[in-house]
């Protein structure tokens, strides 16, 4: 597939359960781009999984992590990046997607919570009664930075990750 030259890097972002690491590994796999899920990448480096990060160090220090993870995966070219759900709540990391094309997978906090559950590797939603009011709160604070971020929005709900690919590059080649 042919996409515009000037797009070297394609980063996800939305929030959790919102099928970012499904759908760019589908996407990187048709474009023979290399796929990086940041908080694979972040666990990897670390050697501890996230949960651990959050409860040891706390949320700032994972948001430092991923400030640095992101930035060294944007200096790589074709790859696509599914960000996690918080990225954008960073200063430096909206201004780095400012540069990159990015797709926004825009899901409800309903269709997210029965995704994610109370899943013990999302921190974020730990020992919460409802993950739904925790994804509603998120999606508030976030909604103006996904929106400023994204090149392109697609709507999750009812869409299969193989759909929500197969639409990003349907535009994809519409630019080209």
């Amino acid at each position: 597939m042919r996409i515009p030259l000037h797009i070297k890097r394609i980063c996800l972002v939305g929030l959790m359960g919102s099928g970012k690491s499904t759908t760019g590994s589908i996407l990187a796999k048709v474009l023979d781009w290399t796929f990086v899920d940041l908080d694979a990448v972040i666990v990897e480096e670390e050697g501890r999984r996230i949960t651990e990060i959050f409860e040891k160090e706390g949320e700032a220090e994972f948001r430092n992590l991923e400030e640095q993870a992101l930035k060294r995966m944007l200096s790589e070219d074709n790859l696509v990046v599914s960000c996690g759900g918080g990225v954008v709540v960073g200063e430096q990391n909206r201004e780095r997607l400012r540069h990159e094309f990015v797709i926004w997978l825009d899901i409800s906090p309903e269709e997210a919570a029965g995704r994610t559950g109370n899943d013990p590797d999302r921190p974020l939603l730990a020992g919460t009664e409802s993950a739904e009011e925790v994804l509603t709160e998120q999606l508030r604070q976030r909604r103006s930075w996904y929106e400023e971020a994204a090149n392109m929005t697609i709507p999750v709900v009812g869409n299969s990750p193989e759909v929500l690919a197969s639409q990003i590059l349907k535009y994809l080649g519409e630019l080209s």
